[in-house]
């Protein structure tokens, strides 16, 4: 190996993560610095011991293979964003490929001019126009995945270790549903159902390891806690035959129903459900989901609407409303309208149950990379929310789930 066909591999790591993110308009992470750091300790041996290079050969060769392995990934992704630098990427790219395999003086020679000028052509050929890769913004707050391809953003950010994460991850049916539709309520219902499942043996264990999580076990005990709330609002007045209003925003599949009449048929003629979702489709499978709840005597009544749009609720009469899954998708300013149209359909004495989750380390870097994004929030944090309300509820009651990540909180108008 002749010194320029050296000096050809040990720039590469530095010319792939640094210069074509640079040229590029991406992200320089933390592949970068090791790239430079390779680079800047192979210049050193090369130019004080350059015997040595011959020794740790396959090393370098490895790091070449492997960084330049993700710099053509970047100039794919360059290619969809029509970046007028890529192309010159490219040959330079190549030009050093060839440098590192070229015996003849002459032909070594003119790779290197050529090289040149592929990358001071690609440095006056480089734009800063931002890239249009986003899904269309939709009504609904708990879809909060934009980028329309997330590999494509993992390379745009330099964060190439999620992709192996996120190939392995789509095996998975709740991951695979969690990054297409973010918290749809088939997330939801996935992790209601507790039932594993997947493509091939891998997907369904790993479906198994995020379904046996602590985020997944919260998720589940904050719907008994709901169909509780329903039950208790049932025991309230059992001295007639009242009609119990009840409401759930959004109501997603309507679990917490389903749950209450199969465990208490005796309230079932007592219940006058509504349910409210911003999602049409949704409502018409909300209705196949409910019927062993109607068929046991339950009245269900479903509505398309914004739970911030006070005009899109049913009347204002309600015994009891439960919310779940929406405020971690809120910021303050939505959750204190929430809560003031929660407040405004109650009656006097009525009751408002709903929860909030707290941070966890080991899910938020995952939901974060995968545009899951939530809003954690503590007791003090629901409490100040709560008191944007017109008139101060007359009791509050606050729980924490086994896990520590749920908040549950009971809120008398």
């Amino acid at each position: 190996m002749n010194n320029l066909s050296a000096f050809a591999l040990i720039i590469t790591p530095a010319f792939t993560s640094w210069f074509v993110p640079c040229m590029l308009n991406h992200r320089r992470g933390a592949w970068t610095f090791s790239a430079l750091s390779m680079t800047t300790l192979s210049l050193i041996v090369f130019l004080f011991e350059p015997t040595l290079i011959s020794r740790v050969a396959i090393p370098l060769i490895a790091s070449a293979v492997f960084f330049g392995f993700l710099g053509c990934i970047s100039c794919i992704v360059g290619f969809h964003d029509k970046r007028t630098s890529t192309p010159w990427l490219l040959t330079a790219f190549v030009s050093l490929v060839i440098t590192f395999f070229t015996a003849s003086k002459v032909a070594l020679s003119l790779m290197i001019i050529f090289s040149l000028i592929a990358v001071l052509v690609a440095w006056f050929q480089r734009d800063t126009v931002q890239h249009n890769d986003q899904l269309p913004a939709l009504a609904a707050n708990n879809r909060t995945r934009r980028a329309g391809s997330l590999p494509r953003k993992f390379v745009r950010e330099g964060a190439f270790h999620w992709l192996p994460i996120y190939a392995i991850a789509r095996l998975s049916d709740l991951a695979r549903e969690g990054i297409e539709h973010s918290g749809s309520y088939r997330f939801a219902d996935h992790i209601y159902r507790n039932v594993p499942s997947g493509r091939t043996a891998l997907g369904r264990w790993i479906d198994a390891r995020f379904l046996a999580s602590a985020a997944s076990r919260a998720f589940r005990l904050r719907n008994d806690e709901a169909s509780r709330a329903l039950e208790a609002a049932c025991d309230c007045d059992t001295t007639t035959d009242r009609t119990v209003r009840m409401l759930a925003v959004p109501c997603g599949l309507p679990r917490d129903l389903n749950s209450l009449v199969k465990r208490r048929p005796d309230v079932a003629s007592k219940i006058d459900y509504h349910g409210l979702d911003i999602d049409p489709n949704l409502l018409g499978l909300a209705g196949q989901f409910i019927a062993p709840s109607a068929a046991a005597g339950a009245k269900c009544t479903f509505h398309e609407g914004n739970a911030l749009n006070r005009t899109d609720y049913p009347r204002n009469d309600f015994d009891v409303i439960v919310s779940t899954g929406l405020g971690e998708f809120l910021d303050d300013a939505q959750l204190a309208l929430f809560y003031r149209n929660i407040h405004a359909s109650l009656i006097p004495g009525g009751r408002f149950f709903t929860s909030a989750t707290r941070r966890e380390a080991r899910t938020e870097a995952f939901l974060k990379a995968f545009e899951l994004d939530t809003n954690y929030r503590t007791q003090p944090d629901l409490e100040r929310a709560l008191a944007s309300v017109e008139q101060p509820w007359s009791r509050l009651e606050f729980t924490t789930d086994e896990t520590g990540l749920q908040t549950f909180v009971i809120a008398t108008k």
